[in-house]
């Protein structure tokens, strides 16, 4: 039961502030992957903690873009449309999120002159470096993975992750 509420523990921890239904979003997920077969809205507002509101409205939409399936009838409730390792955390936030702007003036439509040049291209690769950590996360890992490993190997990746970016950071910021 604890690696339903990996996303939450892990991104509290972090700079990332995300929204509800999104955390729903990634709860359903998890607990979806985790029990490989049809899960009925009841259980996962006994085993997940969220309001059957929440369920149906979160459920409907990651239906609508193909993550989960709807099972109908007496014996109907949700399974996942795709397999674990074909579903990353950046799927889920862009649907429930929409574009991951951690610096809102980043925005193509708010160039934020008050920023310099140099600054803006951190605040950029920096805003890179997050977008692909996320889509690196598949669901699969999450569940695969023993809590207490988490924290180790988000400090882990992020540091082999920003070392293969460093080159591409100094030529971006050299033009």
């Amino acid at each position: 039961m604890h690696l339903v509420f990996l996303a939450t523990l892990i991104l509290e921890e972090t700079i990332i502030r995300i929204n509800k239904t999104t955390d729903y979003a990634i709860r359903i997920v998890l607990y979806l992957a985790q029990q490989k077969r049809i899960v009925s809205s009841t259980e996962m507002v006994n085993v997940i903690n969220i309001s059957q509101r929440y369920i149906l409205e979160v459920a409907k939409k990651l239906n609508e873009n193909g993550y989960i399936d709807v099972v109908k009838g007496m014996n109907g409730g949700y399974s996942l449309s795709k397999p674990p390792e074909e579903i990353s955390m950046y799927d889920v936030f862009i649907l429930m999120e929409g574009p991951l702007l951690f610096l809102p003036f980043l925005r193509k439509d708010n160039p934020c002159e008050e920023i310099s040049g140099t600054l803006h291209d951190w605040y950029n690769f920096f805003q890179r470096v997050i977008e692909c950590y996320l889509r690196s996360l598949t669901i699969d890992s999450f569940i695969m993975m023993p809590i207490d490993t988490w924290r180790t190997r988000i400090i882990d990746d992020l540091n082999d992750l920003l070392s293969q970016q460093k080159e591409m950071y100094r030529i971006f910021t050299a033009r």
